[in-house]
């Protein structure tokens, strides 16, 4: 798996939920973002970081 930030839209569908889902998850703080060329991105990390919390 690479280490390049991931989209929101490539996020949620590695998590298997919607777009609109990861949003809310950010805005609540539920999982790491960082900005990448000026936009919400979520590392892979993050999203594995997610995943044993829940």
């Amino acid at each position: 798996m690479s280490d390049e930030p991931l989209s929101l839209t490539q996020a949620a569908r590695r998590l298997g939920i919607t777009t609109r889902e990861i949003v809310v998850l950010v805005d609540e703080g539920k999982i790491r973002y960082v900005i990448h060329r000026g936009m919400v991105h979520i590392l892979p990390e993050a999203l594995d970081e997610y995943r044993k919390a829940s």
